[in-house]
């Protein structure tokens, strides 16, 4: 079981919206994941941003999948 940093639940839904933004101006998928590692580093940036596009914005939900993954 990977070691999660903790996170306040109230930055969650913050941060989930933080990748959405990202990803719409159109960073990569690999440069949101450097922005949000910077933040929170380990692997809590990592899932932050494989698990918010399929909440917040599901369109890019197959691109985060194939370049993450």
């Amino acid at each position: 079981m990977p070691n999660l940093e903790p996170v306040a639940k109230d930055d969650l839904g913050v941060q989930g919206r933080l990748v959405c933004t990202l990803l719409n101006s159109g960073d990569s998928p690999k440069s949101a994941l450097k922005t949000m590692q910077a933040a929170y580093p380990g692997t809590a940036g990592r899932i932050m941003v494989v698990e918010a596009p399929p909440v917040y914005c599901p369109k890019h939900t197959a691109a985060v999948e194939q370049a993450l993954e």
